[in-house]
């Protein structure tokens, strides 16, 4: 099968940039993104975060989700599994995916905690008293925004992984 065309290395070149774009701003949200929220008092943290929250997820799932379709696309047009091409592609396109059911297992319960936090931010009213509960729920939320960023490292290194792998078939 004619693997050459344009439209082969135009999927080629749109796998490979997506995959490692989308694996670079998930990278990007825990190494750098995350420290400096930790740095904020908590109110300000729990509404940085879900900005940041927001702003990034389509991003990333669109990128991911455009580069598996493209690796589908080329392990296709590379004859599947009857090629040893194909199946690296074939190979992207379940880590790509595999971005899905790890934030259902892994990120989306933490997720739920910390939208829990900022709705609890907003409903207390500031006081003078030093409050023990607030305390321990502050001291709480930076811990959920660091687990958060440590448990998107798991999706980077799953796009990272697909990057590597669709680079290895292009090559």
């Amino acid at each position: 099968m004619e693997t050459k065309t344009l439209s082969f290395r135009t999927a080629q070149a749109t796998a490979l940039f997506l995959s490692a774009a989308a694996s670079g701003v998930s990278l990007s949200l825990s190494a750098l993104v995350i420290p400096r929220l930790l740095e904020s008092p908590t109110p300000l943290m729990l509404q940085q975060w879900a900005r940041s929250f927001h702003r990034s997820r389509w991003m990333v799932l669109s990128a991911t989700e455009s580069a598996a379709a493209a690796y589908l696309y080329l392990s296709y047009r590379a004859g599947l599994h009857r090629a040893p091409t194909g199946r690296l592609y074939l190979a992207a396109v379940a880590l790509c995916l595999g971005i899905v059911p790890y934030t259902a297992v892994a990120l989306i319960p933490i997720n739920r905690k910390l939208f829990g936090r900022l709705e609890e931010t907003k409903t207390l009213a500031l006081t003078e008293e030093v409050d023990e509960d607030a305390i321990a729920r502050e001291e709480g939320s930076k811990y959920l925004v660091d687990q958060w960023g440590l448990m998107n490292l798991g999706r980077t290194v799953l796009i990272t992984a697909a990057s590597v792998v669709g680079l290895v078939a292009t090559l």
